[in-house]
């Protein structure tokens, strides 16, 4: 894995959590004047940074002509994903007294079913992902690998007419199975997929370039933000951040050829743990602050957001070591 991939969905993951644990404290305690609240959203990438990163790292796997690729990608997904989901159950009926409704294997499915309770309250991240390997993978196959860039266009055509001409400009965070194909929200997907085919034939190398092109790629980001941000979500903006990400994530990789310090390659190797933190960061934060309002009374404060960080980041180390030991076994014996 290239290491600037993974710093990337590190940063983006620390991001994702400041994000939420001030989102947490406002939701159930009505609390917005925390450490949490400082930085304004405008300024954080959001969980679309992964899908840009996803498209990225699996054109790269289809282009090394990576085997049995849809079953590796579900395994990669779907066994931490479900230990999770049983830890969260436990959870919120051990602190709670909940019980799962009747929709909950549903729910675990991450199939594109609409409006369920999700017991992580991340899933429809993952319904997206899951949706894109299914859609990308004939391209995996030697014989149509080559039709896979052309895809890519017509696909990003095909969102283009239906937004604009059709007029399915809704932003789906649940989308149902007929709109997914067609959501704009897979612009990140094509973009950050297009992107490593940008970053594997550019052989321009004046590293200053790339840092000015991340620099203003985040200006960008930050600026549109702060101007769209009354604008519910739309075309305009994905395309545009999209293609922010996108230049990010090929500056980045060049950059790779310029900085190549053992102690930038060592913070990269903590990239392997963003999944495990991303799973769990919404469910630990919502039932941590949860138990101490509901069940203590106590008013919400900069100390328990930052210990709902730790607890975060201790449980997710705790879940990373156990989703690399079973990403291990499950690669070697799929391989």
């Amino acid at each position: 894995m290239m290491y600037s991939i993974q710093i990337l969905r590190i940063i983006g993951m620390l991001m994702v959590v400041y994000l939420h644990i001030g989102v947490y404290m406002t939701l159930v305690n009505n609390v917005g004047n925390s450490i949490f609240h400082a930085i304004p959203e405008s300024y954080m990438c959001k969980a679309f940074i992964f899908f840009s990163i996803s498209g990225f790292i699996m054109s790269f796997l289809i282009d090394i002509g990576y085997r049995n690729f849809l079953v590796r990608r579900v395994l990669r997904v779907y066994p931490t994903f479900l230990i999770a989901c049983a830890i969260a159950i436990i959870l919120r009926y051990v602190l709670f007294e909940q019980v799962p409704d009747g929709n909950i294997f549903l729910a675990m499915s991450l199939l594109p079913v609409g409006f369920v309770d999700y017991p992580l309250k991340i899933e429809w991240t993952l319904i997206y992902e899951v949706a894109y390997y299914i859609i990308i993978t004939p391209f995996s196959f030697p014989r149509l690998r080559r039709y896979f860039v052309p895809f890519l266009f017509a696909w990003a055509g095909a969102i283009f007419i239906a937004y604009y001409a059709s007029g399915i400009t809704t932003f789906y965070v649940l989308p149902p199975w007929k709109r997914l194909f067609f959501s704009y929200v897979n612009i990140y997907f094509i973009t950050g997929a297009l992107a490593y085919y940008v970053a594997k034939h550019l052989r321009f190398d004046w590293w200053p370039v790339y840092v000015a092109a991340i620099v203003a790629s985040a200006a960008t980001t930050v600026v549109t933000s702060e101007i769209w941000v009354l604008e519910p979500y739309n075309m305009k903006q994905l395309l545009t951040w999209s293609l922010c990400s996108a230049v990010t994530i090929v500056s980045l990789v060049k950059l790779e050829n310029h900085f190549k310090a053992p102690w930038i390659k060592a913070i990269g190797q903590w990239g392997d743990y963003a999944y495990a933190v991303y799973l769990t960061h919404a469910l630990i934060v919502g039932v941590f602050f949860s138990w101490l309002v509901y069940r203590f009374g106590w008013t919400l404060d900069n100390r328990h957001g930052l210990l709902a960080l730790g607890l975060i980041l201790v449980a997710g180390y705790g879940l990373g070591r156990l989703d690399a030991s079973i990403h291990g076994y499950l690669k070697r014996k799929f391989a």
